[in-house]
């Protein structure tokens, strides 16, 4: 049962690096200690940078905003970073910024392993912010649909029992709202709710569940100033103002 639930998890990450070349640029990615990263260039022109965590052990702990820094001939091209997570199924947008030939990302919440999207072209749907919500007070969840395409888009969608349709030009984004009354459980401390994106017959249809993590308002209100890996003992100061 661990090994299904292990698969998938991480089947949607595998599929992303299918059929992949390998960009041969010394110090293309560079991550922190403790961390691996490579990139590779898609048959469609994006690129994947799948992100672990290379040390060993059992911790189901996470990495708060790890850094990603990438330098390839293709920097300038890049439209959107987007992120997939061993720990929530989804699509994710990843911040992101280039800085002068660089591409500076932060994974906000890293759970052992990670893989970035880099864009180029193509149509993408993936839900704004860290993947969390409050257990108190959830928020609504935002999905923006970003076309990168330099013609235009026809987009259905599906989304936790609502639908809209509507047209995209090139290049355009258009964001949906999703009201936390349509948030489902999905397991422990989790919610969920199922996307369905149909983009035209000339595009393969997106379709999967988008989960998010339930935290405590506390540890979301947080300003993680602090580098430090949530799970692992390790010692800190209280200061109650």
């Amino acid at each position: 049962a661990g090994q299904l639930r292990d698969f998938e998890r991480y089947a949607p990450l595998f599929q992303q690096i299918r059929e992949r070349e390998w960009v041969l640029v010394a110090h293309a990615v560079v991550v922190p200690p403790g961390f691996a990263a490579n990139i590779f260039r898609k048959p469609d022109g994006n690129y994947v940078v799948p992100v672990v965590t290379s040390w060993g052990g059992n911790s189901t702990g996470t990495s708060f905003d790890v850094p990603v820094i990438l330098h390839f001939p293709d920097v300038a091209a890049i439209r959107g970073v987007y992120l997939l997570k061993a720990d929530l199924s989804g699509w994710f947008r990843a911040p992101w910024k280039r800085v002068g030939s660089e591409l500076s990302i932060r994974i906000p919440r890293h759970h052992r392993a990670s893989l970035l999207v880099l864009a180029k072209n193509g149509v993408f749907a993936a839900i704004d912010g860290d993947g969390t919500v409050s257990q108190a007070e959830p928020s609504p969840a935002t999905l923006t649909v970003d076309n990168w395409l330099a013609s235009p888009v026809t987009v259905e969608a599906a989304v936790a029992g609502m639908e809209d349709s509507f047209q995209l030009t090139g290049h355009a984004s258009r964001s949906l709202t999703i009201p936390p009354t349509r948030f489902g459980p999905s397991g422990a401390g989790k919610v969920d709710f199922p996307i369905h994106i149909k983009y035209g017959p000339e595009h393969s249809d997106l379709s999967f569940r988008q989960q998010l993590s339930r935290l405590p308002s506390l540890e979301i209100g947080w300003q993680r100033k602090v580098q430090a890996y949530a799970g692992q003992p390790a010692s800190a100061a209280l200061y109650v103002i």
